[in-house]
């Protein structure tokens, strides 16, 4: 594999995104009728770009999602749990807004972005955690083939940001930099130099715009 492209999708708009809770996995929602619509502009960003192969994460969101862009783009959508949201343990079904919860997020990523990737919330996936299970997708499913086009990857916002921190050469600043919106994208390029970035939350609109992109 000389060249890879990766696109990064996250899913769109769920019950539980609506209702401002962390969502993990304990719990597994559907979409909105917001996030249908957002999977189906996504769908139609994607219009004539080079898609080799579909992967969703498992849960409903962004099965829902992925099944949205495959009907578009004409391929089947392959499932892997490697590609679900990052375990966040005891945070799951909390109220984001909550100082005392919040604040133990933002000491997870704290702590990874100061170099302890071993931290994790109670009961949830460590940044090493979330790279290993990462590497193993990527070594069982995708480096094993020469692809005519992108491998788009249907996941999760915590899942992406640390994807990006964990594997990119040109890692933003901070861990919150690669936060990408509902049914936004990123493109990471591999060679065998290693992992880069070369776009970062696009919007439905720029995406449409990108020429080549593949």
């Amino acid at each position: 594999m000389s060249h890879l492209t990766l696109y990064l999708v996250r899913h769109g708009e769920s019950v539980s995104n609506f209702n401002n809770v962390f969502i993990g996995r304990s719990v597994d929602p559907a979409l909105t009728e917001t996030g249908l619509q957002q999977a189906r502009s996504l769908a139609e960003s994607l219009r004539g770009k080079k898609v080799a192969a579909i992967f969703s994460s498992t849960l409903l969101r962004a099965r829902q999602t992925a099944q949205i862009v495959a009907d578009e783009v004409g391929l089947p959508v392959t499932h892997s749990k490697d590609l679900i949201e990052v375990g966040l343990g005891l945070l799951d079904g909390h109220d984001i807004g909550d100082p005392a919860f919040l604040s133990v997020y933002k000491n997870m990523v704290a702590n990874w972005e100061s170099g302890y990737p071993q931290v994790c919330v109670p009961e949830g996936e460590s940044l090493l955690d979330v790279k290993a299970r990462l590497e193993c997708f990527l070594n069982e499913n995708v480096f094993n083939r020469n692809w005519d086009g992108a491998v788009l990857l249907v996941g999760h916002a915590i899942l992406w940001m640390s994807f990006i921190w964990a594997f990119c050469e040109n890692q933003p600043p901070r861990i919150n930099d690669g936060f990408m919106s509902k049914t936004h994208l990123s493109i990471i390029s591999k060679n065998g130099k290693g992992y880069v970035l070369d776009h970062c939350n696009l919007n439905h609109e720029e995406t449409t715009g990108l020429k080549n992109l593949h």
